[in-house]
């Protein structure tokens, strides 16, 4: 069973974000469902059973156990030279997503659950992915039309580990445990 730690982002902005990904739905681009559109907190990947209750038993240290406000604004790519990941901007200036990805990782690894670091994490909502270059010069049109759109603010008072099953069709997130943060 593939696990993550996620955020979900309200109805609206997860539908105004879905119209974005899908004009981007060229040739050539996989544009994430609108029902799998959310923030990664700590990807974890493949995980027992056993190990699912160490991670059930995870709460944020500390103040990171408040909840927080962020942004979604602009829309971006991850690649050196062309776009891989075309994602939206998440506005984290507290810096509690990243944060919160530390802590998260640190329990994990005090469980012997081995995780993957990023070179450096960055807080976004993936919007697609680029599998071939065809579509390569509307994708670019796209990036600058986006790149300082407003789409959003909310609170964020929950955090989901989730569980991701592959089919024909894509993936299906179900969340398995929540995790609620205060005021």
């Amino acid at each position: 069973m593939r696990i993550f730690l996620a955020i979900d982002l309200p109805v609206e902005l997860r539908a105004r974000l879905s119209r974005v990904a899908e004009e981007f739905d060229v040739e050539g681009f996989s544009a994430v469902k609108e029902e799998n559109i959310h923030i990664t907190v700590q990807f974890i990947g493949d995980l027992g059973h056993k190990s699912l209750k160490s991670v059930e038993n995870y709460r944020p240290s500390g103040s990171l156990r408040k909840s927080f406000g962020v942004g979604v604004a602009g829309v971006s790519y991850f690649g050196t030279r062309i776009p891989r990941v075309v994602y939206a901007n998440v506005d984290d200036s507290g810096e509690n997503i990243r944060r919160i990805n530390e802590d998260f990782s640190k329990y994990l690894e005090s469980y012997g659950i081995e995780v993957k670091h990023e070179e450096e994490f960055v807080p976004h909502v993936t919007l697609g992915r680029v599998k071939s270059l065809e579509g390569l010069d509307k994708i670019y049109a796209l990036l600058s039309t986006y790149k300082d759109t407003e789409f959003g603010t909310f609170r964020v008072d929950k955090l989901y580990i989730k569980k991701s099953e592959l089919h024909s069709e894509g993936p299906v997130y179900s969340n398995v445990f929540c995790f609620k943060l205060y005021l």
